[in-house]
């Protein structure tokens, strides 16, 4: 039976999306609702949570980049950034505590609790998802890396999609591009998309060893035969740089050490328009203590 919910419970369950996805579209919001936690929200409902925990300011929007239409959508993360990494429903019991004092609270975050811990049982037996297992995984890029980040200020290309910035450091979002990437490949194994939810990658912060450059690339409608000449520019990494990630990921009931290796030396693309470029090659996987 699908659970209604009301509207703090209902801005509960978005946010707490928000943090464990990373900065999801309200389309991936619904996607993993209706697929994961057995609920009813449409999409009104959801943009309207969004809107209003944008206000509270635990939100903030930004604007990516489809890769297969090129345009523009929202997406929503923690503006606190304390509170965006690592999904833990204690995070959001700390940054929301007005929500908290409805009755309805705490059945909602007993609900979230089990879905994070898919399969606990009581009596203490061990939950279906466990044994993780955290490794730092290097790659190099052999084709471009675009940045999708619509007007970001810094740097010296003039392109108007730029990559995010910390200083001299050019940011990269595991936890969006990488896992997204890896997502996509689950289901040539028989595991179902869902299990990247278990998936934390930490992001990447490179100072890049080349010049970065402008590149130019056909709009949606030219590339069909439409009208017009529009075309998008693009901050672009060359190949050949260097990017270190963090995953964790859990073997028992989530996907095997043998799997995962497998799906990091596939195809992996990252960065905008990542059908056509960020294509990464594995270099080394080393085995971390949890």
């Amino acid at each position: 039976m699908t659970k209604k919910l009301n509207e703090t419970e209902t801005q509960i369950v978005i946010i707490y999306l928000c943090q464990m996805l990373g900065q999801p579209t309200i389309s991936q919001i619904k996607k993993v609702i209706d697929e994961k936690m057995g609920i009813s929200l449409n999409e009104i409902q959801i943009t309207n949570a969004l809107n209003s925990a944008k206000k509270r300011g635990i939100l903030s929007v930004n604007h990516v980049q489809d890769s297969e239409t090129n345009e523009l959508q929202d997406a929503y993360s923690m503006k606190d950034v304390r509170f965006s990494n690592p999904p833990e429903i204690a995070h959001i019991k700390n940054v929301l505590p007005r929500l908290l004092e409805d009755e309805g609270s705490k059945e909602m975050f007993e609900l979230m609790e089990g879905e994070h811990n898919e399969g606990k049982k009581k009596g203490g037996r061990l939950p279906d998802i466990r044994d993780y297992v955290r490794w730092e995984v290097s790659f190099t890029n052999i084709l471009p890396v675009l940045g999708g980040q619509p007007f970001t200020n810094g740097g010296d290309v003039k392109a108007t999609n730029k990559h995010r910035r910390i200083g001299k450091l050019i940011w990269i979002p595991g936890n969006l591009w990488l896992r997204a990437s890896i997502r996509n490949k689950l289901r040539m194994f028989n595991i179902t998309e869902s299990k990247a939810l278990y998936l934390n990658i930490s992001d990447c912060f490179l100072e890049p060893k080349q010049k970065l450059y402008q590149e130019i690339c056909p709009s949606p409608a030219q590339q069909k035969g439409g009208q017009g000449t529009g075309l998008a520019s693009f901050e672009a990494l060359e190949p050949n740089e260097i990017f270190v990630f963090e995953l964790s990921f859990p073997t028992t009931g989530g996907i095997s050490e043998d799997i995962m290796k497998k799906i990091l030396e596939s195809n992996l693309h990252i960065g905008a328009k990542s059908k056509d470029y960020g294509l990464l090659k594995l270099k080394k996987i080393t085995p971390l203590v949890i």
